[in-house]
């Protein structure tokens, strides 16, 4: 996770390791390291061990949770992409993720 100015200079970046199939990292947490360091933007990273790069559902999820609590705290999401050594993949350009934001 890496946190932004409006400058787009990173402030800060945050590292959380998990298991196999997921890391714990909730939206309000991601969205109040923003605010307590003025961050007006966020960039999320993560990696797929499985070597595919589509984003899964919980990837989607997540996303579009995160983008709807940032959206209410003034902070921008520039993307969430998931890369892997099958390639990267933006999970804010993905149908799934547009059609779960419009029910948000």
């Amino acid at each position: 996770m890496a946190y932004l100015d409006s400058g787009n200079i990173c402030m800060n970046v945050e590292v959380r390791f998990g298991g196999p199939t997921s890391v714990r990292f909730p939206t309000d947490e991601i969205i109040g390291i923003a605010e307590r360091i003025g961050a007006s933007k966020i960039l999320v990273a993560h990696n797929h061990p499985d070597d595919r790069p589509t984003p899964s559902d919980a990837d989607v999820q997540h996303a579009a949770a995160l983008w709807s609590t940032a959206e209410a705290s003034n902070v921008k999401v520039v993307d969430d992409i998931v890369w892997c050594h099958g390639g990267v993949k933006s999970v804010l350009n993905t149908q799934r993720f547009k059609s779960l934001l419009r029910t948000y």
